[in-house]
């Protein structure tokens, strides 16, 4: 998370778009063909990807991809937040997850809650039932506020189960008792779920692993931008964990919470920044964790690690404690 990493000035998402209160158009979702893979879908995928101009911005304030009636993908805009990042909603036959809510806790300026609403109206577990929606379980990547932010959202509804993003009550609201282990599994019916705690970034971190289309989300742990580690030993093992959990199962593609990198490699745009054109696909592959624990495991040494798709980077002395100070507060 860049805004408690780079000072309390960029804590709080922009908002400096005139089209805050829109309602998610129809046209803003594109649908996976049987023609076309999910990844290749994914990877296609134009998303939003702010303004030069956010005060006449009439973008959409939430971009969403169906990939089926089950799996949707959801990146807020650049214009409303810079962080921009990506929510996962996935769809079991009697359950449904959506991994973060985003950045903005105002409905008004992005309605995260109100767009999940409408597309779990879209997949009904009961056909004598039309309307009816599956209970939905949110579930954090980690406790970061441009993860959390939305939680407000979701707290008057009945059928939602808020997991804290705290590791050790998120393990008592799941069921396990004995706590998180290396893989935890999560079911939503007839939709397998693999939990992988994977601290470093920030200590409470998870990973998640759909069985279905056999996408590894992974939150800040790692994703096509500037990765911040806070806790370098850990993080190491993460990857590792990581790692060894890609050999054993396949892995289609590694979707983190953000884009910050363009696709001229190794080029990131600049902290802050709300237009991001011609920027890198969200799509990373096992590939990457391969090469990202190879180094890490070759050289332990906390230190800044490039590669063409992402960057590695241990925080200071100076950031650690300003992101210690900052979850005090939020």
């Amino acid at each position: 998370m860049k805004n408690l990493i780079i000072g309390f000035a960029l804590m709080w998402p922009l908002a400096a778009c005139s089209t805050a209160s829109q309602k998610i158009a129809p046209s803003a979702i594109q649908n996976a063909t049987s023609a076309n893979s999910i990844v290749s879908v994914i990877e296609n995928k134009d998303w939003l990807h702010g303004s030069a101009t956010c005060e006449t911005d009439k973008a959409d304030p939430i971009d969403v991809l169906k990939l089926d009636n089950q799996t949707f993908i959801l990146r807020q805009n650049k214009c409303t937040t810079f962080e921009a990042p990506f929510l996962y909603l996935l769809i079991g036959s009697d359950k449904a997850l959506l991994f973060d809510t985003g950045a903005i806790s105002d409905a008004s300026v992005s309605p995260v809650a109100s767009a999940v609403e409408d597309l779990l109206q879209q997949y009904s577990p009961n056909q004598n039932s039309p309307g009816q929606t599956l209970p939905l379980v949110v579930l954090h990547s980690h406790g970061h506020n441009d993860h959390t932010a939305g939680d407000n959202q979701f707290s008057s509804t009945g059928t939602v189960t808020i997991i804290s993003s705290d590791i050790a009550q998120a393990g008592n609201q799941l069921g396990f008792t004995e706590g998180f282990r290396e893989t935890n599994l999560l079911s939503l019916g007839e939709r397998k779920l693999t939990i992988i705690p994977t601290p470093g970034h920030h200590k409470d971190a998870i990973s998640l692993y759909d069985e279905k289309y056999k996408l590894l989300l992974t939150g800040d742990t790692l994703y096509p931008g500037l990765i911040y580690v806070k806790n370098w030993e850990a993080y190491r093992h993460s990857i590792k964990l990581l790692f060894n959990f890609s050999e054993k199962n396949e892995v289609n593609a590694v979707l983190g919470a953000h884009i910050e990198m363009s696709n001229t490699p190794f080029t990131i745009y600049p902290v802050g920044s709300t237009f991001q054109p011609n920027e890198a696909s969200v799509v990373l592959k096992k590939n990457d964790i391969d090469m990202l624990h190879k180094a890490l495991q070759t050289n332990p040494k906390a230190r800044r690690v490039e590669f063409e798709k992402f960057i590695v980077q241990p925080m200071s002395w100076l950031q650690r404690t300003i992101s210690n100070i900052a979850t005090l507060f939020f």
